[in-house]
C-alpha cells in the first residue's frame, strides 16, 4: 500500500502523507529490510517524485546511521540500483548526514567499491576511507578531529611527517590555539 501511495503525485506537497509513508518504510526497514530494498530494484520506483523528494535521502541515512553490516550492504544495494547520478547524489547526502560526527564503521567491500566509483564523493568520506588525494585536500587544522582513530585515513595522517600535520596558523584567522598539557603526570 505504501508503494502505491509513493507513486501518487497528488500527495507530493501534502504535509503529512510523504512523512507517513516514510515512517512505514522506516518501521519495516528494521524488520523486513529485504522487502523495503526490493522496492528500489524497480527503476520506475526510484524515479517517482515522492520517492526522490522524500524517501531516498532518508532511507540511506537510516541504513548508514545504524552502521550494521547488513544495513551497510543495503546502502551498497541502493547505490548500485540508483538509475542516475542525481539519485546517487541524493543517496550520498543521506550517507553524509548519517556519518557526520560519527566513527565510520568497517564498510563491507560492496559499499566501499560503490563509494570509490562515485564521481565526487564528500571530502570527509573520502578522508575516512583513506583516499590519498582527499588527505592532501583536507584542511590540516581540522583533519585530526575529522578522523576517527580507527580509520585508515587517521593511520596515514598520523604517520605523516610532523611538519605536514602542523597547521599554518599565520594564514588562518580562526586557527585554534595550541593545546598545552597541564597534567602533572610524568
Amino acid at each position: 500500500m505504501t508503494a502505491e501511495l509513493l507513486q501518487r503525485t497528488d500527495d507530493l506537497d501534502d504535509p503529512f502523507i510523504p512523512l507517513q509513508c516514510w515512517w512505514v518504510l522506516e518501521r519495516h526497514s528494521e524488520n523486513d529490510r529485504a522487502a523495503v530494498l526490493a522496492l528500489f530494484d524497480d527503476k520506475k520506483f526510484f524515479r517517482q517524485p515522492m520517492v526522490e523528494q522524500h524517501i531516498l535521502e532518508r532511507i540511506m541515512r537510516r541504513l548508514a546511521a545504524r552502521g550494521r553490516q547488513d544495513d551497510l550492504a543495503g546502502c551498497a544495494r541502493l547505490l548500485a540500483a540508483a538509475p542516475t547520478k542525481a539519485h546517487c547524489d541524493k543517496l550520498m547526502a543521506g550517507v553524509s548526514k548519517a556519518i557526520e560526527g560519527q566513527a565510520l564503521h568497517l564498510l563491507p567491500e560492496a559499499l566501499a567499491k560503490q563509494l570509490r566509483q562515485l564521481d565526487n564523493p564528500p571530502l570527509a568520506l573520502s578522508v575516512r576511507l583513506g583516499d590519498e588525494v582527499a588527505l592532501g585536500q583536507a584542511p590540516v587544522n581540522r583533519l585530526a578531529s575529522a578522523l576517527p582513530r580507527r580509520s585508515p585515513g587517521f593511520a596515514r595522517w598520523s604517520r605523516a611527517a610532523p611538519a605536514a600535520r602542523t597547521a599554518d596558523t599565520t594564514s588562518t584567522s580562526n586557527a585554534s590555539p595550541p593545546v598545552t598539557n597541564y597534567s602533572t603526570r610524568a
